[in-house]
């Protein structure tokens, strides 16, 4: 049995964290523009969220990018 690394969840979550924050600050303007107050409230965070934990689960998971839905020629 493999011992379990200690830091990839830290790093995977200091990971999220920066995407969401630079990825909800760069969306807010856009979607506030687009779709008004209510809409940058409430589409946004669901939107980056998504987004985020894609990337990230297509960069810290093991496996290929066909299991986050990524994989292009299905």
């Amino acid at each position: 049995m493999t011992e379990r690394d200690p830091v990839r969840p830290i790093l995977g979550f200091l990971t999220f964290a920066l995407l969401y924050f630079v990825g909800t600050n760069l969306a807010v303007p856009i979607v506030r523009f687009l779709g008004g107050e209510m809409a940058a409230n409430t589409v946004t965070p669901l939107l980056v969220a998504a987004i985020t934990n894609a990337l990230l689960f297509a960069m810290f998971e093991q496996k290929g990018l066909t299991s986050a839905g990524l994989d292009w020629e299905s």
